[in-house]
């Protein structure tokens, strides 16, 4: 190479499926990473193509959503939470902002996170142990 000349950008050399969900990629011969399939498909890697900054920046970008929202994901498992004890605990975590808010909105257009449905079987839930109206309604403003 000539002195001042770039290095050409690594190139993806394979793409193969690792387990359900998740594809190892492989950097000019050599094993670099396993990522969730949705990234790859995003971020249109394929055998061949050239991993150059935009791209790659890209790539972060999807990695950062998808990890958002696998732990968002995990937390809505266990029980139901409002957005924003959900944010809460997606900044618990280290998910940054961007990536934090793109997750929320994703599951609350796919109907997995509504506050109103939260709000009104929890008002059931608490009315039903004997909570007063205005009780209910401290408690539900306490949770969000």
């Amino acid at each position: 190479m000539e002195p001042g000349a770039e290095a050409p950008a690594p190139t993806l050399t394979g793409v193969r499926r690792e387990r359900p969900g998740r594809v190892a990629l492989e950097v000019d011969g050599h094993p670099w990473r396993v990522v969730p399939d949705d990234v790859v498909a995003r971020c249109g890697l394929a055998p061949g193509v050239a991993l150059e900054r935009p791209l790659l920046r890209r790539f972060r970008r999807e990695l950062r959503r998808a990890e958002a929202l696998g732990a968002a994901t995990r937390s809505l498992a266990r029980r139901d939470l409002s957005a924003r004890r959900l944010r809460e605990r997606l900044e618990a975590r280290g998910i940054r902002a961007p990536a934090a808010e793109t997750a929320l909105a994703a599951l609350a257009s796919a109907g997995v996170v509504d506050d109103a449905r939260l709000a009104r079987s929890r008002a059931a839930a608490l009315a039903d142990r004997g909570w007063g109206d205005a009780a209910v309604a401290a408690r539900l403003e306490q949770e969000g």
